[in-house]
């Protein structure tokens, strides 16, 4: 998609002048403010080539023209173009339905977070994501009193390894290594960076449950490193006997390296991680916590590229390291889209979004009546007691979503209307009752869950909310913001400019054969060869092997020998890459320098050493200034009788629009601007 570039930037005009008239084309007008805008956009993106108001007025009418043509002609009113549009339109308002203040300062907090690596240890006790009240209840007593006898002075690595839901403490003692940003559920990496050294935090909660957090070390960020390794791996489990053979075998490779062995080649025949074996042993490149602790260390001790590492034993066997590159902190902005993306799918996108939701609360004035949500619990409950008895656990006093989904009842609500037609939400101009939150939850897939169906429900309705809030906002996103207005004003008219220019102009160049060979013969005279000479250049680095080709050249006499015969007589036809460049081309004056510089006759010249290589001319033929065939410059003919059909197209359309400028604004604008070029 082609467009004038029709931006808008952040400049504050004065309201009279900016609702004036500046510019009328037929019936449509243009208002000062508009044009002021994108012309202070335009000289903003083209700053080394900024135009004065009278040169950027001319081709703005010309725009407009084309615009008002299109319109004319009903292309906007094309399926086609509303669902473009609307395409675009659905993506520009993207950035104006989120927090992007918050999302900036999450941005910002992780790309300074980078610039440490942390090492920490945790305590985990588990908990579902909607567990029931008794169940939050039990696991937080458990894990504040864990807390309780860390700070009374009970060791934290025995106390991980005896009492840890998670099954890596057996072995690691709670040891998470060093991190850096992004690499950790957001509240862990919250807890570790925010922590003092030896501190050990408040209960954090994540998706698997409740965590201690105790941060042990904290240290410059050492970037990011990129190597390749050759492994033997062994199981789990594995006898002392059988790591035992695999180093044995790991030292074997390493004498090989020594004696100058080739490290992709063994990687790939030898190497036991196959998805790094086909690439040389190459792994994408890492930061702080991306490796086991013992890789890490070995991998980050290497200081030259090239370097390879003493074998090397973690928890999965053993590996011989070798470094290809390390680079620091990249600039803020080098990394700042990256960042954004990778926010955008972690628990950081939650807290940008809720945010947001409650700005649009507040916004909107926006009130609910959730005593009404009651009453889908309670037309559960007597629809799934057979089930309940006949499932559920004894002492169970939470309906689950298991048993709601065995009754199948929950999805087919039949609430009384006098309680479906109360409201259950407002906001700006809108109501919604309950029961359209019914029809919402019944196009909501059940999982697979021990959630309580309050929880299910409750958490439902936060996104039945937040869809209603984001909706409307969308809807009214015109009315709302003056920006996002123009922006999508500017997006409609530079899609029907071009539907329009490449009906009338750029296909119909290229499609056109009878009307560009009638251009090209009217214009002729404007496409003349001057004199050419018809040669080959023959090159090479080395002044014997031109010397050679020099010889070779001379016992052959037609051009198309040229090329086969001289690289046959001087060249091992063996080698990957020949070792002489032949050019075979016709060459005006000032295309190429070898060629200006020898006589322009029939033969061959001398060799000459020119930006460092050694060069010769074979001269085949002096040809005279010709007329240009249309076969020889059609891309370069295409172009112009495009650019003529362009300027045909605007002088009709100005015949066919009246156009009128308000004189005195224009006076205003040039005295305004008088500086800008």
């Amino acid at each position: 998609m082609v467009f004038i570039c029709l931006l808008i930037p952040q400049y504050i005009f004065s309201q009279s002048n900016d609702d004036a008239t500046f510019l009328s084309i037929g019936k449509q007008k243009i208002s000062t403010g508009e044009f002021e805008r994108i012309y202070n956009k335009n000289n903003s993106i083209n700053s080394a080539e900024n135009q004065s108001v009278d040169e950027y007025l001319q081709m703005f009418v010309n725009f407009k023209l084309k615009v008002q043509s299109a319109i004319d002609a009903g292309l906007d009113t094309l399926p086609s173009f509303k669902n473009e549009l609307k395409g675009y339109r659905d993506q520009l308002a993207k950035s104006y339905l989120t927090d992007n203040k918050t999302a900036d300062s999450l941005i910002r907090e992780a790309y300074q977070r980078m610039h440490s690596e942390v090492s920490a240890s945790h305590i985990m006790v588990s908990l579902n994501m909607s567990p029931s009240p008794e169940d939050t209840i039990a696991a937080w007593k458990k894990i504040m009193g864990i807390r309780q006898r860390l700070i009374n002075g009970e060791d934290f690595e025995k106390l991980a390894s005896d009492l840890s839901s998670d099954p890596s403490a057996k072995n690691n003692k709670g040891n998470l290594g060093y991190f850096t940003s992004l690499q950790l559920p957001y509240p862990i990496e919250s807890a570790i960076y925010n922590n003092k050294i030896g501190e050990i935090s408040l209960p954090v909660r994540s998706t698997m449950g409740y965590h201690l957090i105790k941060t042990t070390d904290k240290r410059p960020a050492r970037g990011e490193i990129k190597v390749a390794h050759i492994m033997l791996m062994v199981p789990q489990g594995s006898s002392d006997s059988l790591w035992l053979i695999a180093e044995k075998k790991i030292k074997g490779i390493e004498q090989e390296l020594k004696a100058g062995g080739d490290f992709a080649n063994i990687a790939r025949e030898r190497s036991e991680d196959r998805g790094s074996a086909k690439n040389g042993g190459e792994l994408p490149a890492f930061g702080a916590g991306r490796m086991v602790p013992e890789f890490d260390a070995a991998a980050f001790k290497l200081n030259n590229p090239g370097e390879i590492s003493e074998p090397v034993r973690t928890f999965y066997g053993w590996h011989i390291i070798k470094l290809i590159e390390k680079s620091g902190i990249p600039e803020f902005e080098k990394v700042k889209q990256d960042l954004k993306s990778r926010i955008s799918r972690d628990e950081r996108s939650n807290i940008i979004s809720n945010s947001f939701t409650a700005y649009l609360k507040n916004e909107y004035k926006f009130e609910d009546d959730l005593s009404l949500l009651t009453n889908l619990y309670s037309y559960v409950q007597p629809k799934i007691n057979a089930t309940k008895k006949q499932n559920s656990k004894s002492g169970t006093k939470n309906l689950v979503l298991a048993e709601v989904q065995k009754s199948k009842s929950f999805i087919n609500f039949n609430i009384d209307n006098q309680i479906a037609e109360k409201s259950l939400i407002r906001f700006a101009d809108q109501s919604y009752e309950l029961s359209d939150f019914i029809a919402y939850l019944k196009n909501i897939n059940l999982p697979d869950s021990s959630a309580s169906v309050e929880d299910f429900i409750r958490k439902t309705y936060n996104s039945y909310v937040e869809n209603k809030l984001l909706e409307y906002t969308n809807k009214n996103l015109e009315l709302s913001n003056t920006d996002f207005k123009n922006l999508v004003q500017e997006y409609h008219d530079g899609i029907l400019l071009f539907n329009m220019s490449d009906s009338l102009v750029w296909s119909k160049a290229s499609l056109d054969s009878t009307g560009l060979t009638e251009y090209f013969t009217k214009n002729q005279n404007s496409y003349i060869w001057p004199v050419r000479l018809e040669a080959t250049v023959v090159s090479s680095n080395s002044p014997e092997i031109a010397k050679k080709a020099l010889i070779a050249a001379k016992k052959l006499k037609t051009q198309k020998a040229i090329e086969s015969g001289i690289t046959k007589a001087v060249c091992d036809t063996s080698a990957n890459e020949p070792c002489i460049q032949i050019t075979y081309g016709k060459f005006s004056k000032g295309e190429n320098e070898i060629v200006d510089s020898v006589s322009w006759k029939k033969g061959i010249s001398k060799i000459e050493e020119h930006n460092d290589k050694f060069q010769f001319v074979i001269i085949h033929n002096v040809l005279k200034s010709m007329p240009k065939k249309l076969e020889e410059i059609k891309g370069l003919a295409i172009s112009d009788y495009q650019n003529y059909l362009d300027s045909e197209w605007v002088n009709k359309l100005r015949k066919q629009y009246q156009v009128v400028v308000n004189d005195d604004i224009l006076n205003e604008l040039k005295n305004k601007y008088a500086g800008k070029k």
